[in-house]
């Protein structure tokens, strides 16, 4: 990827590679358990939105130093990935940094807020970091992009052998606590300057090539699945929550349950009947309100649960297989260790619901206030297609949540007509 190459509407300005402030020697190595090196093949990408009045001395020296004392605790983080004499790959801890790329948007916050077209978001954070020479590419990547209104879009892509997305939203907290702590020069970037950034990228070469340990993954012709995303209000949310529930006596069914529940409905509906429907269940060990969360935490410690539902027992236009597919979610018996190998994507090797709701999301407060806006997904995704739930903003209400799926055509096709007559009803 060229200096000065054009997504859409973002340019990519400049980018560089951030590493920790002082050596870990203490350290040298993070060694990657069996869970690890099954993720392997998947990453993260995040995307913030913050306004302009969130982010108004976001600043060069400030998010840079931020940085400098995050990696220190977060060293895995800066190393790369190598294989052992034994044949097993670590984390070398070696201190060669995360990527930073800085980009400007020719467009408005609100050109991409409200995510109604999910291929808008790729633009703003990097793809999957790949190569054949692991030992020099990075673990994680990180996108900063400047909108026209002095909004702020920061893109995050996290290589999954570090750790879930919940150590992946605890190490941007950390970084902008560390931020926060910060004492430098508030003296904002050049790119603050929407008509300066114009002019220094329309003199840039396209011969420089700064970008070049990465690929930039632009889907290109037809696809096996189909991104979508859906916002749910309280109300809505409350709704399937009450829909879904067995009976007066029954246990209190949770917003991703019911919310998984109505979508796996809506997904079966569209494909062809079989005896045994299958699903990955798949959640975070940790919660942000747990005490014992270590600060630092990395590591692939998710709970997955298969669920089995056969086709005999489902009538699905009725309000009872709801409550059945949700009973069999929340009463699901978690795995004790992931049967694959290293080759086979775990996201989407059965369809796979994710759940992401007690993740520090908005947490990532660099002033007063926090994003406007979270948006999340992992990839590669197999083609049997994966819905993650994660919570809308906290102003939306307590059960808002933002639902997104990676699903084939025909499947989004009738989810979105199910989640359009719930709108109406």
């Amino acid at each position: 990827m060229e200096e000065g190459k054009t997504l859409g509407r973002v340019k990519l300005w400049r980018a560089s590679t951030v590493v920790p402030a002082k050596p870990n020697p203490s350290k040298p190595m993070h060694t990657l358990n069996d869970r690890d090196l099954a993720m392997k093949a998947h990453y993260i990408r995040a995307v913030y939105y913050f306004d302009k009045c969130s982010v108004q001395n976001f600043c060069n020296g400030r998010w840079k130093e931020g940085f400098f004392e995050s990696l220190m605790e977060y060293s895995p983080v800066a190393g790369r990935l190598e294989l052992g004499p034994d044949g097993r790959e670590f984390i070398r801890c070696n201190d060669a940094g995360v990527r930073i790329v800085e980009a400007f948007a020719d467009a408005q916050l609100v050109d991409w807020k409200d995510l109604k077209d999910c291929s808008l978001e790729t633009e703003l954070s990097l793809s999957q970091i790949e190569g054949t020479q692991m030992e020099i590419l990075p673990l994680v990547a990180i996108q900063i992009t400047r909108f026209k209104c002095g909004g702020v879009a920061i893109g995050l892509s996290w290589s999954h052998v570090l750790g879930g997305a919940f150590c992946a939203s605890l190490f941007m907290r950390s970084w902008s606590e560390c931020c926060r702590r910060s004492s430098s020069s508030r003296v904002c970037l050049p790119g603050c300057d929407h008509e300066k950034i114009s002019e220094l990228l329309k003199g840039q070469s396209n011969s420089k090539q700064i970008l070049r340990d990465f690929i930039i993954n632009m889907q290109k012709g037809e696809t096996l699945v189909e991104l979508a995303s859906f916002r749910l209000s309280n109300e809505m949310v409350d709704y399937l929550i009450s829909s879904a529930k067995m009976s007066k006596h029954s246990k209190p069914v949770k917003p991703f349950v019911a919310v998984s529940a109505f979508v796996w409905r809506s997904i079966l509906k569209a494909q062809s009947r079989k005896a045994v429907h299958r699903a990955l269940i798949c959640r975070e060990t940790k919660e942000n309100n747990d005490p014992n969360i270590p600060f630092f935490h990395l590591g692939n410690d998710q709970i997955l649960a298969q669920v089995e539902l056969c086709d005999e027992d489902m009538e699905l236009s009725s309000t009872w297989s709801l409550c059945k597919i949700a009973e069999s979610i929340q009463t699901a018996d978690p795995m004790i260790s992931v049967d694959k190998d290293e080759a086979t994507l775990v996201y989407g090797y059965d369809l796979t619901f994710v759940n992401w709701e007690q993740l520090p999301w908005f947490d990532l407060v660099f002033e007063e206030e926090g994003p406007i806006h979270v948006s999340c997904t992992a990839e590669p995704v197999g083609i049997n297609g994966m819905v993650m739930v994660m919570p809308s903003s906290p102003s939306e209400g307590a059960n808002a949540r933002l639902v997104k799926v990676s699903l084939s055509r025909d499947e989004v096709v009738k989810l979105k007509q199910d989640f359009s007559f719930l709108l109406t009803n």
